[in-house]
């Protein structure tokens, strides 16, 4: 229902908006308020632009009415979203996917990402095996940490070339190091220094605003 509300905000027309005006008894000049570019008007575009970035991301979800929704389900108190399933590209591919190797890379330093590709160019294209044509595609060429201009298919290559990647110990050492240092940036928070603590290089001097000094 949430969903379903904010597509509702995100479908209004000008028609729409118009009618909210004129049922609304406590706005007097109507004309002047449905102006395209009065405040209540503005208002309202703003208000449908904020809801379609929300549909977007996080939920992305177009905004859609579903001609299922309100549909009797009989005992199944779901709804059309629980009672049907995802295909695989947009769950999977368009969406776990999508971002698990931007987010692995984005860990790192640039020295740290490079060290990674060249260990894993190296692992992974100088392996030959008979299975190697029923694997994902991906895509192993310099820069390939960026982890751009790829499509939907190289992404999972990617992953999965990852997974294959941290049986190495070095290159798992380095994402465990990168990470691990991430962690400690966003989880730990500085100490409040101690001035006493610290070795003074000058002699603390409090001017005391007199015009003879």
């Amino acid at each position: 229902d949430v969903i379903h509300n904010m597509i509702g905000f995100s479908n209004r027309s000008l028609l729409d908006m118009e009618g909210i005006i004129d049922g609304e008894s406590r706005i007097k000049d109507k004309k002047t308020t449905k102006n395209i570019h009065s405040r209540t008007m503005r208002y309202f575009r703003k208000q449908k632009q904020m809801f379609n970035i929300i549909l977007s991301r996080p939920f992305t979800t177009h905004p859609v009415v579903s001609a299922f929704h309100g549909m009797d389900f009989g005992a199944w108190q779901g709804g059309v979203y629980d009672a049907t399933f995802d295909d695989f590209m947009h769950s999977f591919e368009e969406g776990m996917m999508e971002n698990i190797g931007t987010t692995l890379f984005d860990g790192l330093v640039a020295s740290e990402s490079e060290k990674v590709e060249s260990l894993m160019i190296q692992m992974l294209t100088s392996t030959r095996s008979s299975v190697r044509s029923t694997y994902p595609r991906w895509r192993l060429q310099k820069g390939f940490s960026r982890q751009t201009l790829m499509t939907m298919a190289e992404r999972v290559g990617s992953v999965f070339s990852i997974a294959l990647a941290l049986h190495n110990r070095e290159i798992a050492n380095i994402f465990h190091e990168g990470h691990d240092r991430q962690r400690t940036k966003y989880m730990s928070f500085q100490e409040p220094s101690n001035n006493v603590d610290h070795e003074m290089y000058y002699d603390q001097y409090l001017h005391s605003m007199k015009p003879e000094e």
